[in-house]
């Protein structure tokens, strides 16, 4: 159940919550309309289970709440602050996210789930290195605003490039072993000629060459050893 919930909070946290959400989240309508499609998207893919875990999943929901309430305090006093309560918030809702997962396990037990939690791991990894990686990178390059311009204009090239490199990472660690030399050249050469893309013009096309890879090499051997210790 953990990796569905890992899946719902990127989902509703980040393509499901557009920039007028998140700029406005110190109001409790626009706030309390965030935490209902975090609660919706945990129901969703919790499929029919949701009738055993809903309770749960709304202590979850309330959980996320009250970290962004308090995010949005810090950023209100100290509105310079902007790495910081960014990486704070989300290790909280990570943590939540464990403890939830870890709560049902022992009061619940097992539960038939819509998909298998590999699948869940795949896409929560997918959508890591995708838009959650751009918005997040967005935040940690606040101060420099010729890469941040960079980022914004380059959005679905680059969300593609990574999708491509962290499709032959992970195809490396799971199905490289039993492919011959050609076979096993091929991904590499259509990751190559997929990530070239975005990194022929621009004033930081290094800097986002190396990020891209670095974020996408991460990404894979975590998915990967979570799936392993499956």
């Amino acid at each position: 159940m953990t990796w569905h919930l890992f899946l719902a909070h990127f989902v509703a946290d980040y393509p499901l919550q557009p920039g007028w959400m998140a700029r406005n989240k110190r109001r409790p309508h626009i706030l309390i309309a965030h935490i209902s499609i975090h609660f919706l998207v945990m129901l969703l893919l919790a499929g029919e289970a949701r009738r055993l875990v809903w309770p749960y999943l709304l202590a979850l929901a309330l959980a996320h709440m009250l970290i962004d309430i308090g995010k949005n305090t810090v950023q209100r006093l100290r509105p310079d602050w902007v790495i910081g309560p960014y990486v704070v918030d989300q290790m909280m809702h990570y943590v939540t996210i464990v403890l939830t997962g870890a709560w049902i396990g022992q009061a619940v037990g097992p539960v038939a789930l819509p998909f298998s939690s590999q699948a869940a791991i795949l896409a929560a990894a997918y959508l890591a290195g995708t838009y959650v990686w751009f918005i997040s990178e967005r935040i940690f390059a606040h101060a420099d605003e010729s890469y941040r311009h960079e980022v914004q204009a380059q959005l679905w090239p680059r969300m593609g490039a990574r999708a491509a490199m962290l499709t032959v990472m992970l195809w490396a660690l799971f199905w490289s072993g039993g492919l011959s030399g050609n076979q096993a050249s091929s991904p590499f050469l259509l990751v190559s000629v997929a990530a070239s893309v975005p990194y022929v013009s621009g004033k930081h096309r290094q800097r986002a060459l190396l990020t891209d890879l670095t974020v996408s090499l991460i990404l894979a051997i975590f998915a990967g050893a979570a799936i392993w210790l499956l």
